[in-house]
């Protein structure tokens, strides 16, 4: 690309390949551990005028691969964000050290292995503001405390803090409209776990609107191949969905917009189950995992536990349908649920549940589903995933939660996410 010629005029190298970018974000990564553990982010402080030209193109080239391939590639994205937290630390930029330093927290608090380091990164980010604060960093650091609590499921704080975020963006800043989107989209992604399908429905048709007008690709993107693609199963627009999504999608290049082909790969599926395709919603399940394997993102909780869930409801819809093949479906879906039980956290046990549920049902264990299904609902409960609990509650027999949070159709939002022979 013309960016990545700019970045080896001046110096920057890019990595040809997956495995080059992993072994410079592991030296990168490995520098700046070093440097956390002797004198934390503490740096030597210039004023911008002293900065060059060619060193402030610098740093906004790998700033904006940095921030642009966030959403699109997430390893050589990181790759950037660690490079330019050493350039600006090196060049003493202040503001530049505390943006990169919060959102290369984000992505490595989201990988066990580095989780140590994101987290030394988000306080020296919060260190920093506290020092100088300014609208700028005051918002970055509201942006990047609600992305990382939906990493970490969190979706009350993601809420706040993103809303936050929004505001300060659009009205105390300038050349934000990157940080406006982002905001807006993990505001809206949260809401919807929450069960808000309403509220994101009411401000989704608008979004879409502004970002088909300036054909912004990357808004677009956000909208229609994320969580938001509930907003249209709930108001029972499956057909919609679907078009949505293969349209969008279709904008982005397979061979390297993994994220993006992941998540409408994901979308299809889940539309798959509330029509009650298994075949089809089995086949783009294991696409989505290919491509969370070529995205490099097979490390991250939030998406793991979401594409394991996936995986074993697509098995778990099988299972309900082939009576000869019944007991090996069953045994893919268990072996996912498994996986889930062991990740531990309440998300993935209420996952795990719910899939227990239906595989018990699907064997006419009435008592076993009814069990499985409140102790589902108690772990979805906990952590405000209110549309989760819904299904749960469903599945027992009780829609009124899930027609309370504006679903039209609760036989075919239950099937989604209890797919098989689900009543008991």
């Amino acid at each position: 690309t013309i960016l990545s010629e700019i970045l080896r005029e001046l110096g920057v190298r890019v990595p040809a390949t997956d495995l080059a970018t992993t072994s410079s974000l592991a030296g990168a990564l490995l520098r700046l551990e070093v440097r956390l553990m002797r004198k934390g982010l503490r740096f030597e402080a210039r004023p911008a005028s002293e900065l060059t030209p060619e060193q402030r193109l610098r740093m906004d080239a790998c700033w904006t691969m940095a921030t642009g391939l966030s959403l699109v590639h997430h390893l050589r994205a990181t790759d950037f964000q660690a490079r330019s937290l050493l350039v600006a630390l090196e060049l003493g930029a202040s503001e530049r050290v505390l943006r990169a330093a919060a959102l290369l927290g984000v992505s490595v608090s989201a990988d066990p292995i580095a989780r140590r380091v994101g987290r030394r990164l988000m306080e020296g980010a919060r260190e920093l503001a506290r020092s100088s604060p300014t609208p700028e960093t005051q918002a970055w650091l509201s942006l990047t405390r609600g992305a990382a609590a939906m990493g970490d499921w969190d979706f009350a704080t993601c809420v706040e803090s993103c809303r936050q975020a929004e505001t300060d963006f659009r009205t105390r800043c300038t050349g934000a409209a990157w940080e406006v989107v982002s905001s807006q989209a993990f505001m809206l992604w949260s809401m919807t776990f929450q069960g808000e399908l309403k509220a994101a429905g009411e401000r989704l048709p608008s979004l879409l609107a502004s970002a088909r007008a300036r054909g912004d690709r990357h808004a677009l993107a956000t909208l229609v191949l994320s969580p938001l693609h509930l907003v249209g199963l709930a108001a029972n627009e499956p057909a919609r969905v679907r078009a949505e999504c293969i349209e969008t999608a279709g904008d982005w290049p397979e061979d390297w917009a993994c994220f993006q082909h992941m998540c409408a790969a994901y979308v299809l599926a889940q539309v798959d189950l509330y029509e009650g395709n298994a075949d089809a919603a089995w086949t783009h399940a294991l696409r989505a995992w290919d491509m969370l394997r070529r995205s490099h993102l097979s490390r991250v909780q939030f998406q793991r536990v979401d594409l394991l869930g996936l995986r074993a409801r697509a098995a778990l819809a099988s299972a309900g349908g082939q009576k000869r093949e019944q007991r090996a479906w069953l045994v893919k879906a268990r072996a996912d649920a498994a996986r889930l039980e062991r990740i531990g956290i309440d998300a993935a046990v209420g996952m795990a549940s719910l899939v227990e549920a239906g595989a018990a049902c699907v064997e006419g264990r009435r008592d076993d589903a009814c069990r499985q299904l409140e102790r589902a609902h108690a772990r979805f409960a906990s952590r405000g995933m209110r549309l989760h609990a819904a299904v749960s509650r469903a599945g027992l027999g009780h829609p009124r939660d899930l027609a309370a949070l504006g679903v039209a159709d609760v036989t075919r939002m239950t099937r989604l996410w209890l797919p098989g022979r689900w009543m008991v």
